[in-house]
């Protein structure tokens, strides 16, 4: 077959991946002739030294006229290097005088009449008609129309199979021996290396029933050192079970199994849904393979979208983002653990899948269409149209409210290797480098203290690579290309700002939360995401690295207490303010982020309310200041804000993070008797543990107050503010914990 989208037709990645994935192809065959062998028939083989579709087109004209075939049937599929290759065909066997027709096999349910091309083909019809819009995957499974028993067609018997009374010439050993052959000497793994390999058996049955027994523990489906998953997409994906089959016989496990078996049965036939929907989707829409299906943001200028200064550049060993990638050397423990294990075993969990295609988009900015191309080599359950709607997923392309924000990058070491790998396994067996890291660190060894890397035998920079891009870096770098785009499409009108000032009714703030949620933002205003936490911990890092853009102003002995500024571009300071509290961690995390509490002792507000929850990530908070005491009340106006809120907590590392950004929402639409403030930048609060009974305290906060209001003021305030909220978290740590 041709190269296609899912597949580069340059030179394929030197891997023991790509040999096993040839290997297990030339076992598929061979399995396939053995089918045909047990009715009756064979397998024909013709191996070409130029892989043209003109080239093979021309072979199986040649065998139609061998055997003097009337008529030649394929089964379609929505890969355009597929398409391309019937069309061929299908003209090379119209000029011998047969017929060519094509079926639709590879969906639930047919979607056409099996349909003939002849020798003026110029495209193989596409499914469904092409809609002004793409159903979202919950539209899509709504009205799907599942197929049931009745619509099998049983094998047929043996010896009742046509077949020609001499059979053509079939190249070297005929199908036997196209595993070994293809596959090589490298499609041999070497001890330690096996990984996951589902593929090991043809027998979709006896995969289906492992699978059910291993996906009903929900723990162990979320493990990436555990094998969880059913193993059958590399048999979908070559032709070994028909999608069809497989969906019957999932669908009486559904009905007849019980309990967490039911539960994966479900499960299964949901990602059975998802398949359809992407193959369908792309049938109906084959500019997709190429083209971004989202079309309410200017996707071009992000910069993973943009590939026109990469052409011919992609094997540039110069470029040094991208060759980290594809080796697993980017620093970052679990893009790489994936990386390598993706190379070696042509297999990986479906949310390291999402991982590694993520950190390539927007953590290297790299074009999408380059790394899908890539990987596609790699991946022993290729499927052309589950790859490509994956790497649109992890690039924010798609037009489906449950697919990411363009801004969302997703932390490595954070939530994923949490539930994925929280003891580290995953990452010490394919990266050696890093097995005697405790497992506090080693989904971050860039954050561990010197003493946990000397006792690991890791040396940043020599054992193990320096991140390749920083995080907080790439953070900013990605918000800067989303928040342009965002702009840009409001310029064209292609996206329409919120209205200002108008609350939505509380029946539509739900409907609301959606869309900013799929967008990314509300009135302009970026939503918080989990790797904004690296932003808040730069700034700790800065001033313990004695930076001079942070000036000491307060130094208080007494409470251990430090508050450092930081000029902006405008009127406006960064405060940091780092404490020493006798009291605990976790205490001192619950107190500033459980709001009832703080409701209770921080006089820093006049009032704080929890206004909505848009998604995981983001809780909108409202806040009025104080009332400006005498004569100040007099001319100065009482300030008003609101604010996306995010918690982060890593207990094993002993960090407690509420991470703040500035924000908006229709609730609290601007008021006359207030002064909208805003916070710039991520700010925030840093516990960080100490020892059992002790932990420090990092504040970090900068506010534009809008307005007239003396710049003395400000300042001292924001040396004054620090010290009586250590006081008050102090008191409260007792009080409430």
């Amino acid at each position: 077959g041709g190269g296609g989208p899912g597949c580069s037709t340059s030179t394929p990645p030197a891997s023991r991946a790509v040999a096993r994935r040839m290997r297990w192809l030339g076992d598929c065959v061979a399995a396939l002739d053995r089918a045909l062998r047990d009715i009756g028939s064979a397998l024909v083989v013709r191996e070409l030294d130029v892989g043209t579709d003109e080239a093979a087109a021309r072979v199986v004209a040649d065998v139609v006229k061998e055997v003097g075939a009337q008529a030649v049937h394929v089964t379609t599929s929505p890969d355009p290097a597929t398409s391309a290759l019937d069309i061929a065909a299908a003209r090379a066997v119209a000029a011998e005088g047969a017929s060519f027709f094509y079926h639709d096999g590879t969906t639930l349910k047919p979607r056409r009449r099996p349909s003939q091309l002849g020798a003026d083909a110029s495209a193989v019809a596409g499914g469904a008609s092409p809609a002004t819009r793409a159903p979202t995957f919950a539209e899509f499974a709504r009205s799907l129309d599942a197929p049931s028993e009745s619509d099998l067609l049983p094998a047929p018997a043996a010896g009742t199979m046509p077949h020609p009374q001499r059979w053509p010439r079939s190249d070297a050993a005929g199908a036997k021996s196209l595993g070994k052959r293809w596959g090589g000497s490298g499609s041999k793994a070497t001890k330690g290396e096996e990984g996951p390999q589902p593929w090991r058996t043809t027998n979709w049955r006896a995969c289906v029933d492992a699978a059910l027994g291993v996906a009903g523990d929900d723990a162990a489906r979320r493990r990436f050192d555990v094998p969880s998953s059913s193993g059958v997409s590399p048999l979908l994906a070559m032709g070994v079970v028909s999608v069809r089959e497989l969906w019957c016989a999932l669908s009486v496990a559904a009905r007849m199994r019980r309990g967490g078996e039911q539960q994966a049965a479900v499960r299964m036939l949901r990602h059975l849904t998802l398949r359809e929907h992407c193959v369908q989707l792309l049938s109906a829409h084959p500019e997709y393979f190429t083209e971004p299906v989202r079309d309410d943001l200017p996707t071009t200028g992000l910069p993973w979208v943009d590939d026109s200064e990469w052409a011919g550049r992609f094997e540039d060993e110069a470029v040094a983002g991208a060759r980290a990638w594809r080796v697993g050397s980017t620093g970052y423990p679990l893009v790489d653990a994936a990386v390598r294990c993706l190379r070696q075993t042509g297999w990986l969990h479906h949310k390291l899948r999402l991982l590694v295609a993520t950190f390539w988009c927007k953590y290297l900015c790299l074009p999408w269409r380059e790394g899908l191309r890539w990987s596609g080599w790699l991946f022993v359950d290729r499927d052309p149209a589950l790859l490509t709607i994956g790497w649109q997923w992890a690039a924010s392309l798609l037009d489906d409210p449950a697919s990411p924000m363009p801004a969302a990058m997703g932390d490595p070491g954070g939530v994923v290797s949490q539930e994925g790998d929280p003891d580290g396994a995953f990452v010490q067996r394919w990266v050696p480098e890093l097995a005697s890291m405790d497992a506090a660190w080693i989904h971050a060894p860039w954050m561990a203290p010197d003493d946990a890397l000397e006792a690991a035998g890791v040396v940043l920079g020599e054992t193990y690579p320096h991140p390749v891009v920083g995080q907080a870096f790439a953070r900013r770098r990605v918000l800067e290309a989303v928040q342009a785009c965002i702009e840009d499409a409001r310029m064209t009108g292609v996206m329409a700002a919120d209205e200002p000032g108008e609350a939505v009714a509380a029946a539509d703030v739900a409907a609301a939360n959606v869309r900013y949620a799929h967008r990314g933002d509300v009135d302009g205003w970026p939503l918080v995401c989990e790797e904004d936490v690296a932003v808040l911990l730069e700034s700790e890092a800065q001033v313990g690295s004695g930076d001079a853009s942070w000036q000491p102003v307060l130094e208080d002995r007494g409470r251990e207490l430090t508050v450092y500024m930081r000029a902006t571009d405008g009127p406006a300071k960064i405060v940091l303010a780092t404490a020493r509290m006798d009291c605990k961690a976790e205490d001192v995390f619950k107190v500033i982020s459980d709001f009832e509490i703080e409701r209770k002792w921080d006089g820093t507000w006049e009032s704080m309310e929890s206004l909505s929850q848009v998604d995981r990530f983001n809780e909108v908070c409202y806040f009025t200041a104080d009332t400006p005491p005498p004569p100040f009340s007099y001319t100065i106006t009482q300030r008003d804000f609101v604010q996306f809120r995010y918690l982060h907590a890593n207990e094993r590392r002993g960090v407690y993070c509420v991470v703040q950004r500035n924000g908006a929402h229709p609730t609290a639409p601007l008021s006359d008797k207030f002064v909208r403030g805003e916070a710039l930048g991520v700010i925030g609060f840093i516990v960080r543990r100490l020892t059992p009974t002790s932990c420090q305290v990092v504040l970090t906060t900068a506010a534009d107050l809008k307005g007239r209001i003396p710049a003395w003021l400000v300042t001292f305030v924001a040396k004054r503010t620090p010290t009586k909220w250590v006081d008050r978290v102090a008191a409260a740590t007792k009080a409430y914990c």
